[in-house]
């Protein structure tokens, strides 16, 4: 059995787990990083010319400053980029209205944006070029066979015989963690009974680096009651949509054709950016929430959706996951510095750190879902007079740009 003794074993070679690698390995840790699939770089590998990826995210200014500092965010096309420079949000009252319409500037807070939107594939190809720099090895195409961990060490077998050794292994492979089942950290989860459907599209009309979102809809049309329709908004006047409703509601309109799909998209957003044209197909996915109750074991650590799966409403998936990486990297910064091996205490302060936003954000995205789809009468009233009323409190609304901006 070929035996490799190193650092820091991370399992998962996704945004996070990559950019996890290069973190520590920028601390002076030996990094070795396993994900059971090949790596496809050529999918990484963009031109200007090239279509949009329909897989986007929304970048916090916090997030763009730490990529910059491991290296990643020059690596990325800025020409791929699109700045948001404030946030719409309407209630169900009306699309058209804004009786109950919130508006959260950047320049209300004193910041030059409240974020970024960037591809998947634009992410991905500037860590994979950051993380060619560095001494990390790193094993694809290859599945995990047995764990163990123990006071004083972690133990990893994959399926090929190499076995692995090292003080931690942070789990960094998905919501359906294979490392995170090995252990007895228990989870709660929750689906939604909701899908969301996402496509790039063009507009007739400049969406001003504007992204928007819809709660509710009306009432009375097949599709939009207690939806949430996001707009987030791309280079060449180009949008990406994210609409998330019922399951059911979300099949028929996957089935519909691109005009009537069209038609059902215009009804809900009140036709605000003119004409709409998909440039990309539609994609769906199943929405679910996953909340570990612990986010360590014995030698082992989780981070991003192995840790956490929240409602994408908010956009803030992957920063809370890029945040996971941020606060293990200072624990593990201090420990170095101190020049003492890795210890359940780091783990511990790594778990502190990391709960209380963690327990904030679940709470934000999970009580927006609940408010905005009951159906109660004086709740639909009492939200979107919400709503217009933090419009008003200017002090309320920097306290949350600065959630979104971090």
């Amino acid at each position: 059995m070929n035996k490799i003794d190193t650092d820091i074993i991370l399992v998962g070679a996704g945004l996070v787990g990559m950019a996890a690698a290069i973190s520590l390995a920028q601390l002076g840790y030996q990094v070795v990083l396993v994900d059971q699939k090949a790596v496809n770089v050529e999918s990484m590998n963009v031109d200007i010319s090239d279509d949009l990826d329909s897989r986007i995210y929304a970048i916090s200014p916090t997030t763009v400053q730490w990529l910059k500092t491991l290296g990643v965010w020059q690596l990325i096309d800025i020409k791929r980029t699109n700045p948001i420079n404030a946030m719409k949000i309407f209630g169900d009252t009306n699309t058209c209205s804004n009786a109950s319409e919130l508006n959260l500037l950047a320049i209300e807070a004193n910041a030059q944006n409240l974020g970024f939107i960037v591809e998947n594939q634009q992410l991905m190809h500037g860590l994979w070029k950051i993380l060619q720099t560095l001494n990390i090895k790193v094993i694809t195409n290859v599945e995990c066979e047995s764990l163990k961990l123990t006071q004083q060490k972690a133990s990893l077998v994959l399926m090929n015989q190499q076995h692995i050794e090292a003080q931690l292994i942070v789990a960094a492979d998905g919501s359906n963690s294979w490392l995170r089942a090995q252990t007895d950290i228990p989870i709660r989860t929750k689906s939604y009974q909701h899908t969301a459907i996402v496509a790039n599209l063009s507009c007739e009309m400049s969406h001003q680096n504007v992204a928007k979102q819809w709660f509710g809809g009306f009432e009375s049309d097949n599709f939009g009651s207690n939806s949430v329709l996001a707009f987030l908004p791309l280079p060449h006047n180009q949008i990406s949509i994210v609409w998330s409703l019922a399951t059911e509601k979300a099949q028929a309109l996957m089935n519909l054709n691109d005009t009537d799909f069209l038609a059902q998209l215009s009804l809900q957003c009140g036709g605000g950016l003119g004409d709409l044209q998909l440039v990309s197909q539609r994609l769906s996915f199943d929405l679910s929430k996953q909340n570990c109750m612990r986010l360590i074991a014995e030698r082992l650590v989780l981070v991003g959706d192995a840790a956490h799966q929240i409602h994408p409403m908010a956009g803030q998936g992957v920063n809370l996951g890029f945040r996971d990486v941020m606060a293990l990297e200072k624990v593990l910064a201090k420990i170095k510095s101190d020049r003492q091996p890795i210890d359940q205490r780091a783990l511990r302060e790594y778990e502190r750190a990391r709960s209380a936003d963690i327990s904030s954000m679940m709470l934000l995205t999970d009580g927006l879902h609940r408010l905005f789809s009951n159906k109660t009468s004086f709740l639909k009233i009492l939200r979107n007079w919400g709503l217009s009323s933090i419009n008003q409190q200017l002090l309320v609304k920097k306290l949350l740009i600065k959630q979104v901006v971090s």
